[in-house]
């Protein structure tokens, strides 16, 4: 969606939950590097941001009169029993035509690695925020969201735009908002001026050390699995217990169990890679019977191991073409489901499974956590891992399945 679109969206009150974040979508944030006298002419100072670590310190342009506080990053090890560390790190004020606006800076750094698009949208959403436009060209590395707050009387009231990138082991989240006057033509000139300051802060961005944005791939594992068509190699958050049959695929079904346990040896989130031997015609209808079929059987399944405890109830969310498959015509899927227990019914966890099928092969990957509380931050960085661990997965079999011969069984 482009940007001017997604303004005239947020200032008629027609909004709508962002899609997925993807390739497909449009960069919030375009802009090109400025040289000193270009800057000068637009009114914009060049700033450091030092918070006395390299790989979080920049500078960049910003408004001439804006006002620039930042704190030192806490750089010692994550304490025992701590799941990782949240910090507010920076914080940018200035005003423009008589609306004030304001860029806090956070710094995440956990023990798995860095979700930029959940984090982002997980604290806008926790902040208030719904969001219209989303854009992730890499889900861990990196996102831009736009959202807005509405007032009493349903209008837009506050609008949001987030940036948040991977620094190695640590995730940095930068929050530009502004308040909007009630006047919509001078609300829109307010968040197109937001998203111009937004766009040339990150597109002059230096950072310190010099490298680019990125993960720490000591926070990475991966486990191959030898396919008749080639060698799959799964990603996964290091850290994850891996159970499971050979890493030779000689017979069908092939599973690969990966369980997070928490610090107390507790499971907490359950994963599994599946292969299976299907046959039957290869058309959309008939993919999506078999589909659902087994999101059924996975789920039945679950609930036989004690990973889902009985007397739950399992309520439809959504169900939708898995992203990136469509151009190389390869059916897949992706189902999400409310597990709901009736003696808590108002803490539902979320079970998910992704289906591809190519030609006589169904691959599966299937993600339940325990996790029921996401709003608060403990609940969100605790589950954070096996979302990573997900998307992951999800994402190494795509980029097989895609570099894969269409012929290829």
């Amino acid at each position: 969606m482009p940007f001017r679109s997604a303004v005239f969206l947020l200032m008629s009150g027609l909004l709508f939950a962002a899609f997925g974040g993807g390739a497909a979508a449009q960069a919030l944030l375009q802009a090109q590097p400025m040289s000193k006298a270009d800057a000068a002419r637009a009114g914009y100072k060049r700033q450091i941001f030092s918070f006395k670590a390299p790989s979080l310190d920049f500078e960049t342009y910003i408004p001439q009169k804006a006002d620039v506080k930042t704190l030192p990053y806490k750089t010692e090890p994550i304490p025992a029993g701590q799941i990782g560390r949240v910090l507010p790190i920076g914080q940018v004020s200035f005003s423009k035509d008589n609306i004030a606006y304001e860029d806090i800076i956070f710094s995440y750094r956990l023990r798995s690695p860095p979700a930029a698009y959940h984090t982002c949208m997980w604290y806008m959403a926790n902040d208030g925020y719904r969001i219209i436009h989303s854009y992730a060209p890499d889900t861990l590395k990196e996102a831009q969201l736009l959202g807005v707050k509405l007032g009493d009387n349903g209008k837009p009231e506050t609008a949001g735009l987030a940036y948040c990138y991977a620094r190695g082991d640590n995730l940095v989240g930068q929050y530009f908002m502004a308040k909007l006057p009630e006047n919509e033509g001078e609300a829109e000139r307010a968040v197109v001026a937001l998203r111009d300051v937004a766009a040339d802060f990150v597109a002059n961005m230096q950072f310190a050390d010099k490298k680019p944005i990125g993960l720490d791939p000591a926070q990475l594992d991966s486990r191959i699995v030898e396919l008749d068509s080639g060698n799959l190699e799964l990603s996964f958050p290091k850290g994850l217990e891996v159970s499971g049959t050979d890493n030779k695929v000689s017979t069908l079904p092939y599973e690969l169990y990966f369980t997070q346990k928490l610090q107390n040896g507790r499971p907490f989130s359950y994963l599994l890679f599946a292969v299976h031997a299907i046959s039957g015609p290869d058309r959309e209808e008939a993919f999506r019977n078999l589909a659902e079929a087994y999101v059924n059987a996975y789920l039945n399944m679950q609930i036989k191991a004690g990973d889902i405890p009985a007397g739950t109830t399992q309520e439809y969310i959504e169900s939708n073409s898995a992203a990136g498959y469509a151009q190389a015509n390869i059916a897949a899927r992706s189902y999400r489901y409310k597990i709901i227990a009736k003696d808590n019914p108002d803490t539902p966890t979320l079970f998910q499974i992704t289906l591809v099928r190519r030609n006589n092969k169904l691959f599966a990957v299937y993600y339940h956590s325990l996790r029921t509380d996401s709003a608060s931050a403990g609940g969100y960085f605790t589950g954070s891992t096996g979302d990573v661990a997900y998307d992951l997965l999800r994402d190494s079999l795509r980029a097989f399945l895609l570099k894969s011969p269409a012929g290829q069984k």
